[in-house]
């Protein structure tokens, strides 16, 4: 059986850390706000122009399927090891996907999420 790892490879991001999750959370916020925050599969598959998905690990494999193909067609997908906290931060308690249209809020949040950014942790 493939480890988490191996069944997000195509496309897909690795998890990011509760530090890095926390200095997003704000800018998801906005993006909430601003009407670029999209939240489930279902308004991820009617949604065009996204820029990032954010996905809690418990997903499905068949939706993990799916996302890693969005990921194929350019869009950022991440693995979240918590993503209640976002979920919560943004007023939407329980989502198992948030997803962030195309602009200057999408950058900045995946920018905040990047491996290795200092003081991630």
């Amino acid at each position: 059986m493939p480890n988490e790892q191996e069944s997000w490879r195509s496309g897909v991001a690795a998890p990011v850390t509760a530090g890095a999750l926390a200095r997003a959370a704000s800018v998801a916020g906005l993006a909430r706000r601003a009407g670029d925050l999209v939240v489930g599969l279902t308004a991820v598959r009617r949604t065009r122009g996204l820029a990032l998905v954010l996905v809690a690990k418990e997903v499905s494999a068949n939706t993990r399927r799916e996302l890693a193909g969005l990921g194929r067609r350019g869009v950022e997908v991440r693995v979240l090891e918590d993503l209640d906290r976002l979920s919560v931060a943004v007023g939407c308690p329980g989502a198992r996907i948030l997803a962030v249209k195309r602009g200057p809020l999408a950058a900045e949040i995946a920018r905040r999420l990047a491996p290795g950014r200092a003081g991630s942790g």
